[in-house]
């Protein structure tokens, strides 16, 4: 099924790509951006497949849906983004950071825009968070990883619901 749609699409063509992922999932776009569009079919249809055999890693998503993320330099329309998933579970994601306050904060007039647009709830600009870039950062990154994600993978489970850090019990 993923393959029935090109995800190229979302930074080539908004209005094909919306339309493919809202016939495909059997949806009207109503209040969902083109980044929720994608969200909602990476999660449903691609991510539950993601790493079954082995490990897999994705990476280089569209620049737009993280304004936190540095570009590519190769490829000016996509990020510095990967995210490790094993037998369907996102393990681990990482990204360089934007430590350009200029950019940044056009992103985030960006996204401010687009969710007022679609009638989300408003969020204000992070004037703190702003004002710490202009102070100056190097070049940074980092990786989260979702240690109750790797209990999920030891212990065979399909949810988090399934799974107790604080019950160490079973591991005594």
């Amino acid at each position: 099924a993923s393959g029935s749609i090109d995800l190229d699409l979302y930074m080539t063509d908004e209005k094909k790509f919306c339309s493919a992922i809202e016939t495909h999932l059997s949806i009207e776009r109503e209040t969902l951006s083109k980044a929720d569009l994608f969200f909602k079919y990476f999660l449903d249809i691609i991510e539950p497949e993601l790493g079954k055999r082995r490990p897999v890693i994705v990476y280089e998503y569209p620049l737009e849906m993280c304004p936190l993320s540095q570009k590519c330099p190769h490829n000016l329309l996509t990020r510095q983004q990967f995210e490790l998933f094993i037998n369907g579970i996102e393990l681990a994601n990482a990204y360089g950071e934007l430590t350009d306050p200029v950019e940044q904060e056009r992103r985030f007039t960006h996204t401010i825009a687009e969710r007022r647009a679609l009638g989300k709830t408003p969020l204000t600009m992070p004037e703190r968070f702003l004002d710490a870039l202009k102070q100056g950062i190097p070049p940074c990154s980092g990786i989260a990883l979702g240690v109750e994600r790797l209990f999920m993978l030891f212990e065979n489970a399909r949810s988090l619901d399934e799974i107790s850090l604080f019950d160490f019990g079973s591991y005594w």
